[in-house]
């Protein structure tokens, strides 16, 4: 096996870990990452995600940005285009992102952030990943030895929360290349998983 090859499959077993300990926790699933019900929702308002990398420099968000409504959260949630750019009918969103930064040249590290907005015609938000603190493991398991972590946020608690971003990255002794920007909300919760 090639060592790309170890690491996809590594990166797939996490993912598919932290799918199980976030439906543990509570969580209806993942499902929600790998699409959502509108990818365009009609409307007349957008928001544009922009976002600064942990290294000062403009980072990417692309498809990563999901918007839920706050005014009905029952309706399908809002995902970004490549560009960043979520069309939305005017209102109030729970903006989460997953920003992909470099901290060194050689590592990339992603950022979960979130913030609440307001839309009436045209939004532009600026995530700042250098404000993410790291996620840091610890496994509880003698001799346990991890090669991927995974964390993401999600809407509501209990059963009916949905997934809205994740990210896996690397792990090693308890250091991850995953941080969170801190943001308190009621109706959002924080999941992760490491194998």
């Amino acid at each position: 096996m090639k060592p790309y090859e170890r690491e996809r499959a590594v990166r797939s077993l996490a993912r598919g870990l932290f799918m199980i300990v976030v439906a543990f926790l509570g969580s209806a699933g993942l499902m929600g990452l790998a699409h959502s019900a509108d990818r365009h929702a009609p409307g007349s308002a957008t928001i544009t995600v922009k976002a600064i990398g942990r290294d000062g420099q403009p980072a990417v968000v692309g498809e990563d940005a999901v918007a839920v409504p706050l005014f009905n959260a029952r309706q399908a949630q809002y995902r970004s285009d490549s560009a960043g750019v979520l069309t939305v009918p005017p209102g109030k969103y729970l903006l989460t992102a997953d920003i992909t930064s470099s901290e060194t040249p050689t590592k990339l590290t992603g950022t979960l952030a979130a913030r609440i907005v307001t839309v009436r015609n045209h939004e532009t938000v600026i995530f700042d990943a250098r404000k993410g603190k790291p996620l840091v493991l610890h496994l509880n398991q003698p001799g346990a030895k991890s090669a991927v972590a995974a964390a993401g946020l999600c809407y509501g608690t209990g059963p009916m929360a949905r997934s809205l971003v994740s990210d896996d990255e690397p792990f090693e002794s308890g250091s991850t290349a995953i941080y969170a920007i801190p943001f308190k909300y009621t109706n959002m919760s924080f999941g992760y998983a490491a194998n």
